[in-house]
């Protein structure tokens, strides 16, 4: 058949081995495209520019050496997976160094969306890797389709990740560093569990270059790599499956008809609580427990519902929360009902002054009667860093022109008026 037929026309294992041998080594071109592709994804980051993370994609090598220790893991080939695995700690070590530097020495310090993206895994970015895993051990099987590899890398994010951990050591946030150095291993342990089911399946036989202490070393420590990813996996999907459930009990039973929008919503699987943040037609406490009766409908049982609603703003007015607001507003120590008169008096000064003003204003169009329309605005100036100098900004429309003469008495005029400097700028309409 033809499915007996693809199994014959794979390369052989010594082929195989020979292809994957001779790119695990040091080479000064292998690293000169790590260089360049670590600048790329860098910049392309840090620009928020999808085309150049696309681009650092392409070049990187990063993707040989995952598939050495696979196919190491396979044959049991120790010696073999120890270079493997030097080589790919010694990527990780200039990619994570270099960006380190790259973000430290840029003037852009703005937390993108390509680096949010990395430092937040979903379930699809899992799948990806592993289903690309094994188009990738198909690659090396079949070296006629080695060009895939290309395509592969760019659904497989691997040295943006560790670009995004370089970004994170540079601003002193571990937490972006981990996050996203755990995204690359997670994506590198399904790339390798990919592969290593094909090269499983195509019976890609074991060698005789290992003792049994160094089979039993193989296996625990690809144990304690994989328990964790497993976990992380299962949390991701029962994240996504909670996540659809929600979005759907949104639909269905708070927005569907009802002229109400939930502007945000809060998942916190440790508390086992849901947060609505409502906008529109209220929920009352009838409809509230009808919800809770059919969350059942949606899975949703385990978790309590928390509604907060645009016209019901006394929830946050509590004590906790204006003392957290004066602390964010650093108003501490100060008395708020002093600063609400306050304003109330500067408020009542404006309009004093506005009203004043607007009495000048009539009065100075009776005298000169070819005046248009007087602006008087507040203004400052700041002459090398030195103190402000406040004053009033006159805008005169005139219907004709006036000599020096008459400008420099409007000014005194106005000056005497306002007890202050002022600029004047007259304008003439005509």
């Amino acid at each position: 058949s033809k499915f007996l037929k693809l199994k014959k026309d794979r390369l052989s294992n010594e082929i195989i081995f020979q292809n994957l041998s001779s790119k695990i080594n040091i080479y000064e071109k292998d690293l000169f495209n790590l260089l360049i592709s670590v600048i790329m994804s860098s910049v392309g980051l840090n620009m928020n520019s999808i085309p150049l993370v696309i681009g650092s994609m392409l070049i990187s090598p990063l993707m040989i050496p995952i598939l050495g220790i696979s196919y190491s893991y396979i044959t049991q080939n120790y010696i073999f997976m120890k270079k493997a695995y030097f080589y790919l700690f010694l990527q990780i070590f200039i990619s994570i160094f270099i960006s380190m530097i790259y973000f430290f020495i840029s003037p852009l310090d703005i937390l993108t969306q390509e680096i949010i993206m990395r430092t937040n895994p979903t379930v699809w970015d899992v799948l990806i890797a592993f289903v690309g895993g094994m188009a990738i051990g198909l690659a090396l099987i079949y070296k006629e389709n080695m060009n895939i590899i290309s395509g592969i890398s760019i659904g497989t994010s691997l040295i943006p990740p560790l670009c995004v951990s370089g970004y994170g050591l540079s601003i002193f946030n571990f937490s972006v560093f981990f996050s996203s150095l755990y995204l690359f291993f997670i994506n590198s342990f399904f790339i390798g569990l990919g592969s290593i089911l094909i090269f499983k399946f195509f019976k890609i036989r074991k060698v005789e270059l290992i003792s049994k202490k160094n089979r039993n070393f193989m296996i625990i420590f690809t144990i304690i790599i994989m328990i964790p990813s497993i976990l992380f996996a299962h949390n991701l999907v029962k994240k996504t499956i909670i996540e659809n459930q929600v979005n759907n009990f949104i639909f269905n039973e708070i927005t569907n008809k009802k002229n109400r929008v939930v502007s945000k919503k809060i998942i916190d699987l440790e508390e086992k609580t849901i947060s609505f943040f409502l906008i529109g037609n209220y929920v009352d406490e009838i409809e509230i427990k009808n919800l809770e009766k059919i969350k059942n409908k949606y899975n949703l049982v385990e978790f309590k519902f928390i509604f907060y609603q645009n016209n019901n703003l006394e929830n946050l007015l509590t004590e906790k929360n204006l003392r957290s607001f004066k602390k964010y507003l650093n108003l501490e120590g100060i008395d708020m009902k002093e600063l609400v008169q306050e304003k109330k008096d500067i408020e009542l000064e404006k309009i004093i002054e506005k009203e004043k003003n607007s009495s000048l204003i009539q009065e100075f169009k009776i005298i000169f009667s070819n005046i248009e329309n007087v602006k008087i605005y507040d203004s400052s100036f700041d002459y090398n860093n030195s103190e402000k100098e406040e004053n009033k900004l006159v805008i005169i429309e005139t219907i004709g022109s006036f000599d020096l003469n008459e400008e420099e008495v409007i000014k005194k005029w106005l000056n005497f008026k306002l007890n202050e400097d002022i600029e004047i700028i007259f304008l003439n309409k005509l």
